[in-house]
């Protein structure tokens, strides 16, 4: 048993990013817009914690690539 203050040394494997993270990360979205890919079952891959809604870091970014256009290396 984990006594108080102390933990297991296991860690997550994931990293996670909150629906205000996200819209920070990726200009032109909405917390709105999530909320409804959410209801709409699209959208980026969200874990529901509780009532807590969480992108995990490394499946936001394959999102990303898989549904992105233009050319991630071309510079602006």
């Amino acid at each position: 048993m984990i006594e108080e203050g102390q933990h297991s040394g296991r860690v997550l494997s994931h990293e996670f990013a909150t629906p205000l993270q996200v819209v920070e990360l990726l200009p032109g979205l909405t917390e709105h817009t999530l909320a409804q890919w959410r209801y709409r079952r699209e959208g980026p891959p969200y874990r529901k914690l509780g009532a807590r809604i969480l992108y995990p870091i490394d499946l936001l970014d394959q999102w990303v690539e898989e549904h992105g256009h233009g050319d991630p290396d071309q510079q602006q």
